[in-house]
């Protein structure tokens, strides 16, 4: 959509006259007028100051580092994580209105999920259970397990890993891991917990993230053995 604007502009001219101005009358006389009465005002209502929040404290266990470990590094840049901060205190207050997510990377000794499904339990058991968060539908090697979730690939899945196994493309979404399949039968799967697991034995919602293009075919969503919906990933461009 396109606006115009029109403007429209009017200019007064004067001229100038070669003949002196008429000289201007002097004022006549006039009656004098009484001061108007004074009227009362009322008194400007002083400004009350809003009450601040109280300030949040949060007890930080201390990181034991021993002889053979490498210091803590320093934040570097945390006024970047403001808006983070922001979001756990109104969490800490009770004033959230939305999920609080905590995004955790690391290296292999990440994938079997121990440090992070501890971090998880802790933090849902204080703060409350909102789900138990990203799992890749693919399964590149054994020992990709989640705590509190069972999850898996079952037939006409390959998986893939942007560090021993890449796809051709190299688009793998935030977890560095994909699931294709190339043909009918192609099956990945998340379940809840069971057994003596704390958390994660509910669920009432969940996303899905799939890659769209050309040459794709469509998938369905079940949920208790039941079809929800299908979902076409043909489009013209990559999305």
């Amino acid at each position: 959509m396109r606006l115009a604007l029109l403007a429209w502009t009017l200019a007064g001219i004067w001229g100038c006259a070669s003949a002196p101005p008429s000289p201007v009358p002097a004022p006549g006389p006039t009656a004098a007028r009484p001061s108007p009465a004074p009227v009362a005002t009322p008194a400007a209502t002083p400004l009350v100051e809003a009450p601040r929040c109280p300030a949040v404290t949060v007890e930080v266990p201390e990181v034991p580092v021993g002889g053979e470990d490498a210091p803590v590094p320093p934040v570097l840049h945390d006024e970047t994580l403001a808006p983070f901060f922001e979001k756990v205190a109104r969490l800490l207050r009770g004033q959230a209105t939305e999920h609080l997510r905590i995004a955790v990377y690391g290296d292999s000794n990440l994938t079997m999920d121990f440090l992070s499904g501890q971090l998880r339990r802790r933090l849902q058991a204080r703060h409350g259970d909102a789900g138990h968060g990203f799992v890749a539908l693919g399964q590149p090697w054994s020992h990709y397990k989640h705590m509190d979730v069972r999850h898996g690939v079952k037939s006409n899945i390959t998986s893939y890993a942007c560090s021993t196994h890449p796809i051709l493309d190299h688009i793998y979404g935030i977890s560095g891991i994909a699931g294709e399949s190339q043909g009918l039968g192609g099956r990945a799967w998340v379940g809840t917990a069971r057994g003596d697991a704390p958390i994660g034995k509910t669920a009432s919602r969940f996303e899905v993230y799939y890659l769209e293009g050309k040459d794709r075919g469509q998938f369905a969503i079940e949920a208790d053995g039941k079809e929800l919906m299908r979902v076409e990933s043909e489009a013209p461009e990559l999305g």
